[in-house]
């Protein structure tokens, strides 16, 4: 939405494009409902379907594990900055010995 909207991005203009490619997705299930396109999927090893799904998996939780750990960026993960999850873990790991 953002890459191609040249009048800037608000929810009138995201509206006026989810609203029809919704649409147009639902008329394609449809279609290839009746033609029966479904079980072609069964010829799809299984190998492939959790591989697939594995890998959704990951890079969702790659793209979360900046605010999962509370981080500014990801070079505070090194200790870059001064909210560096490595220091972080340092200074529990130090307060918890004391």
């Amino acid at each position: 939405m953002h890459k191609y909207n040249k009048e800037g991005f608000t929810f009138e203009s995201a509206h006026r494009f989810l609203v029809p490619i919704s649409i147009i997705s639902g008329a394609i299930l449809v279609v290839k409902g009746i033609f029966g396109v479904g079980r072609y999927a069964k010829l799809v090893p299984n190998s492939i379907i959790v591989g697939f799904t594995v890998g959704i998996a990951v890079a969702i939780a790659m793209t979360n594990l900046k605010d999962i750990l509370g981080l500014d960026s990801y070079a505070a993960l090194l200790g870059d900055s001064s909210r560096g999850f490595m220091e972080r873990v340092a200074m529990h790991g130090f307060l918890l010995m004391t």
